[in-house]
């Protein structure tokens, strides 16, 4: 079974939100919805990182991480960063489900019901 390009699928899941763009911000891929960014996403040579902002899903998270302790954070606004080698990291549903809540946690009430529509 071939393995899950997660920054790809990244890219595609957060491009398929209403009004979102691709920038660049400090070395990262940043999604922004409207003016809101809402994913952050790093490439480094052994591995890549995520920056979503989650509440519901911080209890999940941190059951996926037991094993793995030092590859997420959660700061103080519930912006989380997660960590992972190449290769290796969430399912697609999870990665579906924070970027789903992230987006619904930072856009405006317009892009929420154009994407509810």
């Amino acid at each position: 079974m071939p393995k899950t390009n997660h920054p790809e699928l990244i890219r595609t899941l957060a491009l398929s939100y209403p009004e979102t763009t691709e920038r660049t911000s400090c070395n990262k891929a940043k999604f922004e919805a409207g003016k809101k960014s809402f994913v952050f996403l790093g490439e480094t040579g052994d591995g890549w990182n995520l920056m979503v902002k989650l509440s519901d899903s911080l209890g999940e998270l941190e059951l996926l991480t037991e094993k793995m302790p030092d590859n997420y954070s959660v700061g103080k606004h519930g912006w989380t960063t997660l960590r992972f080698p190449v290769g290796k990291g969430p399912t697609k549903k999870q990665l579906t489900r924070w970027i789903d809540e992230s987006f619904r946690l930072l856009a405006t009430k317009k892009l929420i019901a154009l994407l509810d529509g």
